[in-house]
Parts: C-alpha cells; structure tokens; sequence
C-alpha cells in the first residue's frame, strides 16, 4: 500500500455480499440522484451506475480518479468529481434536487462527512454508510450512553444500525469492525433552537468532562458560580446529578432554552471556540 493510500486511511470494500446488502438497503429508485462519497476502485460504484440514473461520485486521490475514468469511461450516468466529501456543498447544487448518500465512508473522515451533509439545506432524502462500529454505537446511541455526536446527528435525523460487518470483507484489512448503519433525515430539526451553533457548543461544554456530573462541566465550562448553575439546572428540570451521557435531546434543548433566558440576565456567555 502507498504511502499517499496510507494516509488517507482507505479501506476498500471488497465483500460483494455486503455490496448487495448496501444496494438492497438504500432501495434506490433508478431516477434518484446517488453521491457516493470516497469511490476508491469503484467497486460499490458499479452496482450505484446499474440501479441509478445519475451517479456523483467524489474522490479526492488523483490516481483513484484517473482509474475511475479509465474504467468507468461511456458511463453517461456517472459523474466523477474531484472532491472532499468533508466540505463538498451540495447546496451550490441548485440542480440536484432530492437525492441519497450511499457509501463507504473513511474512517478519518465520516464524523466530518456526515455532518457537513446533514447540516446542508438539502439533506439527503437517505443515508446508506459504512464505518467504523464503534463510531456507529455513538452515533445510534441512547440515553445513558450518548456522546456529542450521538446528538448531533440525532438533533437532525434518524439513524439505525442495519448489520455489522467483518474486517476481512475489506482490503487491506482493518484492525477494527465496520458497520452499515442507515439515517434518515427530517425535513427540519427535531429542535428549534434559535443557533444551531451556540446550541452545539453548549452541548459539547456539557461533553468536555464526560465522566464528572454535568453540573460541573457546566459550572467550569461558562465560569459561572455554582448557584447559578443548579438555578440553570433546575429551570431546564434536569437533575443536578446527572452526567452528560444521560440526557436526552429534548433536555439538552431545555437546558439551551433555559440558558438563553439566563443570558439576557445574567450574562452567561459560551466561552468555547
């Protein structure tokens, strides 16, 4: 493997069993738009170009591309783009209309991929992606066991686990599991928050001592007297010994809710990057 490959942590799917599990969970409607993300060999590529009518596939190693082209060349239904599936705006796209995402993410890049798509006006009508299990289990956390992005993407869909898969159905193997999980975005956010930004720093405060009470995050986090911050506890009705991982989304909107009002008075301000 390259050193180029190496860096970009590529694992390639080569399991057809779980490409046709891929193909058979996104129930792709052959007039729906599909953007993979991370094509690699375009081995998933080129079960996407017989089911679907226009396919975006990015890919950000040029010698994956060239390859890509060379095989994929009189595909009039497969578009190949030079792209970071971390900052590519679908948005720009006014074109695109509906479409689903289906892919193989990377494991150094899913976090960032999936939120970058999820935070766009036009999210996508479905997700269909593998990557790392353990990154799934957060993902589709619940009470007790959630982390930051537990309620990031929940704040703005749904997800699930479909299956999990081994290390062997990729080349060269990975030392960790994957897992193919599905999320289906809202139509809007399952909170109205008037920051979507101030709302997630607030969240990632709570998050930065995962293990301590959640009062004491929030108490360290906004530089606040301990007073205030059972006061912020209690109007948001959340129990002061709770942690974190215990809240669920509608209590982290009551506690944001909660804060903006406090602010005004108070002037607690976030104090995160």
């Amino acid at each position: 493997m390259s050193k180029s490959k190496t860096i970009l942590g590529q694992n390639f799917l080569i399991d057809k069993f779980v490409r046709s599990r891929i193909i058979k969970t996104s129930n792709i409607n052959v007039n729906e738009t599909i953007i993979e993300i991370g094509a690699g060999k375009g081995f998933l590529t080129s079960e996407l170009i017989k089911n679907s009518s226009k396919v975006i596939a990015l890919e950000i190693d040029k010698n994956l591309i060239e390859r890509l082209k060379v095989k994929f060349e009189g595909n009039t239904n497969l578009n190949i783009l030079s792209e970071d599936g971390r900052f590519y705006n679908v948005d720009e796209y006014s074109s695109m209309g509906e479409y689903k995402l289906i892919a193989n993410l990377p494991y150094y890049a899913a976090n960032p991929i999936l939120i970058n798509f999820l935070k766009r006006n036009n999210k996508p009508k479905l997700i269909v992606v593998m990557l790392q299990k353990e990154v799934a289990l957060q993902i589709t956390a619940g009470i007790g066991q959630m982390r930051m992005l537990s309620v990031i993407v929940q704040f703005y869909g749904k997800p699930s686990i479909v299956t999990h898969i081994k290390p062997k159905s990729f080349k060269p193997v990975p030392k960790v599991h994957s897992s193919l999980i599905t999320i289906k975005p809202y139509d809007k956010p399952v909170l109205k928050v008037d920051s979507e930004t101030d709302f997630f720093k607030l969240v990632k405060l709570g998050f930065s001592t995962p293990r301590k009470l959640l009062a004491n995050s929030i108490h360290h986090g906004l530089n606040i007297p301990k007073s205030i911050t059972l006061e912020l506890l209690d109007k948001s009705k959340i129990d002061a010994s709770k942690r974190p991982q215990e809240l669920s989304i509608m209590e982290w909107g009551n506690l944001y809710k909660t804060y903006t009002e406090l602010n005004s008075s108070e002037n607690i301000k976030l104090n995160l990057s």
